[in-house]
């Protein structure tokens, strides 16, 4: 018994295994020789149709000896002749003849008797020759005397057709097939296409049965023809399933569902289960092989279930079903089908160390195919074995140039850093594969955010780079209000911006930014004593905190708090694998302090996953209008102090690791010096945990935790006046929950945000500030500043959107608030500082760009408070 998938049906792990006939006919035999439940009449007629085919011929060869009316006996020793003839005694009767031809010479056997005596040697030859299968008997006899080859001698005539079938002589065969048909009786013609449903072509069989189920059939013969339509549907389901019209696989599948039930033939459900599994009707295909597997727990049957959990990906049954049966899966040597399976769910599951395992062990039993390679390379790749999985796929890739393999073995190669190999894969295999290094190079390049480098290598790459490459320029306006309590002052800053850039050489972008800004600290915060019935003082905030409680505060005449004037940079940015950017500068604005340069010097390197940059800087400090364009003593007006400046370097790198997440950082350090200002050391990092959501729609949706941590050498409270006017505490610490996201590129309009919200503690010295004497110059008690360490909360939201217009013009807006505040509220007014900011900008490309947006739509600077 064939235990091999039938109906060609591929399954996994193994070579297309194609139904045979002999699958087919054994199905057949065991479903016909199953009596069919009934009355007794359909019983006996069910037991008829139970011969195999040399059965119908041995039955029908016995029915051939004439059953002829013995002549009335006539007394002259004739008699004894017949006898011996009827109790079939042909060798006795040979010799009775002979002796009485030796007695008397003019004696002569009855005439009748002597053409019977013919046609039992007829017999004994078609005999002989029927047990060796020599076929030439029965042709040649068929051509001296083909009376022989009658109804009444239907089993020679079956082996005829058989013979003539054969031989090669189709034709002949069909005619004696359809002689059959014609002349004989029904019982004849049912065994006749018994017989030659293994002789005949599939298509001529079934022909000459359907022809047959139209006539009216009774009794036995009427059971025998309905056990030909149930071996016609099988054929027929063969024959659908070897062309692959898999709709009438189906249909032939779901007509044979009740009856390989009713005819209780698990072997025939089977073969049905493996129709339905071709079809990928995996349910039904289940509910075959569950039924055959109960009747017969054949190995087959159980290879079909398996292959079905795992279709229906029902993993957990599949792992039930392998533990309860698994000495049975490795007695019958299934273990080589279920590993893949198995590999293959954990590898979707991403249970790469399992697939790993689950291969190998696979790999003990026998060689893997060019699927499980394709399998084992995957897990390897996942894993981070990028040695095994690049010899892997290279393997594969010389067996079959396929291109999931070729991607395979470029991620590989290109993870494991090995270039050389790289291009020398190239140079060998060229064509497909040097094309997809290619594409593969343009699509990281892609991913990374490098356009200007996709651009130059395929310009018709996507529709979101047209033209990426001409000029643009833009023009911007946007305003920073900051506010807080008494301690802190308020500043307004206003910049219009015009923006330009070029592309020179395809990869080298020359940007150029003019900015006019006006900055306004107002009349400067107000002075007043701790008690709030008091009248406050004009007066520029130099100190407002006394050690003695109602100590009035020393207001200072207001100096100069609004200034306008320009800031311009120009920078030029090579972009390539690695990106080198650099950018100098000036501040132009008629203040206190003379004008002060700036620059920025940076390298950025992005790789699937990760990326790392480092930059050097001089910067202003745009915190305070003090901080950045300094102010005249208000006593003497020659002092001049403030207009501090960060010269520092930092490093920002990401990375992502597995199952969505990922982690961001940055870490500075930076010495801060302005003009007659103390000089100070200043030391930062940020480190950030990921989770990256999929939302439909959005690029990326990401939150997780976050910590910040600052130090500062000079860390007096609030750092006042004479030290530069920016905030540096001893130290701050400050940890939270962060959100980032950004709506898919590629669309007509785009928007990203950003938002936290956080905990922070800041510690900070004591310190004396502004005047320490009083009106009458009499040393009263110093006033300062005290010592503070405190818990403060803060969030911020950063919103941008940009839409375009039309091919050449982008809108954007960008909106940004902050706050912080202390709940506990310490000696004087509590501490809260809001700050608001927002910006509008319009872009015209000397060039059409299309509709779809890209990240690098927005300004580069946008909100960023360094700016």
């Amino acid at each position: 018994m064939s235990t091999k998938a039938p109906s060609s049906v591929a399954t996994p792990a193994k070579e297309k295994v194609i139904v045979s006939k002999e699958k087919v006919d054994t199905a057949i035999e065991a479903a016909v020789n199953t009596p069919i439940t009934g009355n007794k009449a359909s019983v006996e007629a069910s037991n008829e149709a139970l011969m195999s085919d040399s059965e119908i011929i041995e039955q029908a060869a016995e029915s051939a000896v004439p059953q002829l009316e013995q002549p009335a006996l006539k007394g002259d020793g004739s008699d004894k002749l017949w006898n011996l003839y009827t109790a079939g005694e042909f060798k006795a009767l040979k010799q009775q003849i002979a002796d009485n031809q030796q007695k008397d010479a003019n004696w002569e056997a009855p005439g009748g008797l002597l053409d019977l005596m013919k046609l039992v040697a007829a017999d004994d030859k078609l005999a002989a020759a029927q047990k060796k299968g020599d076929y030439k008997v029965a042709l040649d006899l068929y051509k001296r005397s083909p009376q022989t080859f009658g109804c009444d001698r239907l089993g020679w005539a079956l082996f005829l057709a058989e013979g003539q079938m054969r031989s090669g002589k189709r034709s002949e065969s069909l005619a004696t097939y359809d002689r059959i048909l014609k002349k004989c009786n029904n019982i004849q013609k049912v065994s006749a296409l018994e017989h030659a449903l293994g002789v005949l072509p599939s298509r001529s069989w079934q022909l000459r049965v359907q022809k047959e189920l139209k006539l009216k059939y009774t009794g036995k013969e009427y059971q025998r023809r309905e056990v030909l339509r149930y071996k016609m549907l099988l054929q027929r389901l063969q024959t659908a399933s070897d062309k692959n019209k898999m709709d009438m696989v189906e249909r032939y599948a779901d007509k044979l569902d009740p009856l390989v039930r009713k005819h209780n033939d698990p072997l025939a459900a089977e073969i049905v289960g493996w129709a339905y599994f071709k079809g990928k009707k995996y349910d039904k295909a289940l509910k075959e092989f569950n039924y055959s597997y109960k009747k017969t727990e054949n190995p087959d049957a159980l290879r079909g279930k398996l292959f079905c959990l795992a279709r229906l990906k029902l993993f957990s049954d599949l792992d039930t079903l392998v533990k309860a049966k698994k000495k049975i899966i490795i007695k019958a040597g299934l273990m080589d089908d279920v590993l893949p399976i198995l590999a293959g769910n954990a590898l979707t599951q991403k249970k790469y160390s399992e697939a790993l395992q689950l291969l190998n062990d696979l790999k003990k039993i026998r060689p893997l195919t060019m699927a499980e390679m394709n399998m084992y390379g995957w897990s390897n790749f996942h894993y981070g074995n990028y040695a095994v999985a690049t010899d892997t796929f290279e393997s594969l890739y010389r067996m079959k140039q396929d291109d999931v393999v070729a991607r395979g073995l470029y991620y590989s190669a290109n993870r494991l850093g090995d270039k050389k190999r790289l291009r020398s894969l190239s140079d060998e295999f060229g064509g497909r594969f040097l094309a997809l290094v290619k594409d593969e190079r343009n699509d990281a390049l892609y991913n990374r955010e490098q356009f200007l480098v996709v651009y130059e290598n395929d310009p018709d790459y996507s529709d979101s780079l047209k033209n990426i490459d001409k000029p643009y320029v833009r023009a911007a306006y946007m305003a920073k209000f900051l506010q807080g309590a008494p301690i802190f002052s308020r500043m307004v800053l206003r910049k219009e911006i015009l923006e330009g850039r070029d592309v020179i050489d395809g990869v080298n972008e020359l940007n150029i930014r003019i900015e006019h800004l006006n900055l306004d600290a107002g009349a400067g915060a107000f002075a007043e004593p701790l008690n709030p019935l008091l009248p406050a003082d004009p007066g520029f905030n130099v100190g407002t905190m006394t050690v003695v409680p109602g100590q009035v505060a020393y207001a200072i005449p207001t100096p100069r708090t609004r200034h306008s004037g320009f800031e311009w940079s120009i920078g030029m940015r090579h972009e390539d694998e690695g990106t080198v950017y650099g950018e100098v500068g000036q501040v132009v604005v008629k203040s206190a302090i003379k004008n002060d340069f700036k620059f920025k010097l940076g390298y950025e390197r992005k790789f699937d996953g990760r990326s790392v940059q480092v930059e050097a800087y001089r910067q202003p400090l745009r915190e305070t209008m003090i901080s950045y364009l300094g102010m005249t003593d208000p006593y003497q007006g020659i002092q001049k102090w403030g207009q501090v400046s960060r010269n520092g370097v930092s490093l920002t790198g990401y990375q992502a690791l597995q199952h969505n997440f990922s982690v961001s950082g940055n870490a500075l350090v930076e010495s801060r010096r302005g003009h007659n200002v103390v000089d100070n050391t200043h030391m930062g990092a940020y480190g950030g945990l990921n989770y990256n959501i999929a939302v439909p729609g959005f690029n990326y949706f990401s939150v997780g935790p976050y910590t910040r941590w600052e130090k500062s050498d000079m860390n007096q409270n609030h750092y006042t006046i004479g030290h530069g006017d920016y905030f540096s505490p001893q130290y701050l610490l400050d940890w939270g929950i962060a959100t980032s996201m950004m709506t898919e590129t590629g669309k007509r309009w785009l928007v990203k945000a950003d938002a936290s919200f956080g905990k922070q503690t800041i510690n900070r010295s004591a310190e004396l500030y502004f005047p320490l004497t009083n009106n009458a110059g009499t040393v009263v008690l110093p006033n300062t500043y005290l010592g503070q360490r405190n818990t403060e909360y803060h969030y911020q939201y950063d919103i941008s959107v940009i839409l375009a217009l039309a091919d050449r013009w982008r809108l954007q807006g960008e909106f940004k608030q902050a706050r912080s505040w202390s709940l506990v509220p310490l000696v004087g007014p509590q501490r809260a500082v809001m700050e608001r900011s927002f910006m509008v900008s319009l872009k015209y490309h000397f060039g059409d760009r299309g509709l779809k947006l890209l990240r690098k739509d927005f300004p580069a600077y946008g909100l960023n408070p360094l700016y």
